[in-house]
């Protein structure tokens, strides 16, 4: 994470984090795709 990131996330202008854990075909071994800082921007869909 860099530090502008970093000092967003400390002001709290991201609230939340997701990431993605898809398993590797060759072994079945769970890995860190991506991962998400949640919460700068609204969602476009309303629940």
């Amino acid at each position: 994470m860099n530090e502008l990131l970093s000092d967003a996330y400390d002001q709290g202008l991201y609230t939340g984090k997701s990431i993605s854990l898809p398993a590797r075909a060759s072994d079945g071994k769970w890995y860190i795709h991506h991962l998400a800082f949640l919460g700068a921007v609204p969602p476009k869909i309303k629940l």
